[in-house]
């Protein structure tokens, strides 16, 4: 694992005077989903929910109108909605409302707001957790997280037994049933876990949670049946987390993004200071747009997306004792520099792994230290042909005899591709893909001359690829 990496921490902001809501004021306690604590926050979320379905869709704190924030399908275009048996209002494009399908990290036109992905969310689910907890009459109340890493299987309130407001049919069928997660998704998620402990700046770590870990968990709870998808009011491929337009009707959503926002906060526990800054918020504007627990809106500035997110009013039941920061000088944030640029044209399919060498002769970095205050970041643009759904896991200095499916493959693995995305007309669109390859590249005691990737399709429609337009590699120091 790579030593932790210490950089400036950022003052308190100041607020607009206009700014009188005190969003995030006492603290809560979030508790992993199957413990006594958790299993009672359920009972309180599942009473909730019965309220917030029964108010249809055009109340903003409604069950629907919550979920069409983060996304909702569009009529004529994606979903089968001249008649909507969730929302008789919104049946032509005219109707849909202005703060609808505004997730930080699914921008269809203009550039990727990907950097978005973790604070949006932070906030969309506290906003939520706010209206659950004044509907379930829980003054207490906290949304719980699933760390599916420990227990692998669907809270029982969650499954097809239960038959409540937190059940939907449109998931993977063996989890609705008990079943516990596969030991191959199992193996995939510790996998991704381990590759994000060693990451040490925010981008980074931003981009691999979401296209790793959070798109592998969509992905694998929707399934890949094609079923009857109440939202979309047709049959569609995969379930309803398997779907962006449909993700966050499925109440499994919310106990999944607490988790991500759980890892998130452990990482910035341990990594003081580097959280995301005020330049990277701006550096793709990005409405922040909710509602409060009594159906009033809210807009946030970046400033006080910022101030928010180092201030929330809940705390996780696995850190409440942790330590503040400490009063240590804390070294100068690392700086990014560009070693190289190089145009590729790497197709990975579902045929077998796809290989290349990236050549990059550079005199003062012939040789990669493990030290803390140098990094290597290898940034990969890449766009998708066929169905977007599916996974593809990136290898650096994988040894030719070492096979991708060997357990020894997995101190080469770097990150994951992914494209949890809304594209029915399968257009494809460019992302931006990051990791830290320090460790692959001292551990295969690599001269800096050279890249050897390895990228190979491990789930998805067999009709799907991607193609890997540029490699950019990155100093931080």
């Amino acid at each position: 694992m790579k030593k932790k990496l210490l950089v400036p921490v950022f003052g308190a902001l100041a607020l607009a005077v206009s700014w009188q809501v005190n969003v995030f004021a006492a603290p809560y306690v979030r508790y992993e989903v199957h413990s006594l604590q958790g299993r009672k926050s359920i009972v309180s979320m599942q009473k909730a929910m019965v309220k917030l379905k029964a108010l249809g869709c055009d109340k903003p704190v409604s069950w629907y109108y919550q979920s069409a924030i983060h996304g909702v399908p569009i009529p004529g275009k994606d979903g089968n909605l001249e008649t909507n048996p969730l929302c008789p209002s919104f049946t032509s494009v005219s109707k849909v409302r202005s703060t609808w399908a505004k997730c930080g990290s699914h921008n269809e036109s203009g550039p990727p707001s990907d950097i978005h992905f973790l604070p949006w969310h932070k906030l969309y689910v506290a906003h939520f957790e706010k209206i659950i907890r004044k509907y379930s009459a829980d003054p207490k109340f906290a949304l719980p997280y699933w760390d599916y890493e420990k227990f692998p299987t669907l809270p029982d309130r969650f499954q097809a037994g239960a038959q409540g407001s937190l059940y939907e049919q449109a998931r993977l069928t063996s989890l609705n049933r008990g079943k516990p997660i596969t030991d191959n998704a199992l193996n995939t998620i510790r996998q991704d876990s381990n590759a994000l402990q060693d990451i040490v700046d925010y981008a980074t770590y931003n981009n691999q949670i979401n296209h790793g870990l959070h798109d592998f968990l969509h992905d694998y709870i929707g399934g890949t049946a094609t079923i009857y998808n109440k939202v979309y009011n047709r049959n569609v491929s995969a379930g309803l987390m398997g779907n962006v337009p449909s993700a966050a009707f499925d109440p499994i959503f919310w106990v999944h993004h607490t988790n991500v926002d759980r890892l998130w906060q452990q990482w910035v526990n341990d990594h003081p200071g580097q959280n995301i800054t005020l330049a990277e918020l701006n550096s793709v504007r990005w409405p922040y747009r909710f509602f409060q627990n009594n159906g009033a809106p809210i807009n946030y500035s970046m400033a006080q997306v910022l101030a928010a997110i180092e201030a929330p009013d809940y705390v996780y039941d696995n850190q409440v004792n942790a330590s503040a920061t400490s009063a240590k000088a804390i070294p100068q944030r690392l700086e990014e520099h560009t070693i190289t640029s190089i145009p590729l044209n790497i197709v990975a399919t579902g045929s077998g792994p796809a290989n290349s060498t990236l050549n990059l002769a550079d005199e003062k970095l012939l040789v990669v230290d493990k030290t803390a205050n140098e990094r290597i970041i290898l940034k990969l643009d890449a766009t998708y042909t066929g169905k977007p759904n599916g996974r593809y896991e990136v290898y650096v200095n994988l040894p030719e005899h070492i096979a991708t499916t060997s357990p020894e493959a997995k101190k080469y693995y770097t990150g994951a591709i992914s494209f949890f995305v809304n594209d029915p007309d399968g257009k494809g669109m460019v992302r931006e893909f990051r990791y830290d390859i320090t460790d692959e590249l001292a551990i295969s005691q690599q001269a800096l001359n050279a890249v050897h990737l390895t990228v190979v399709k491990t789930t998805g429609l067999a009709e799907g690829s991607v193609i890997i337009k540029n490699a950019e590699v990155l100093y931080l120091n």
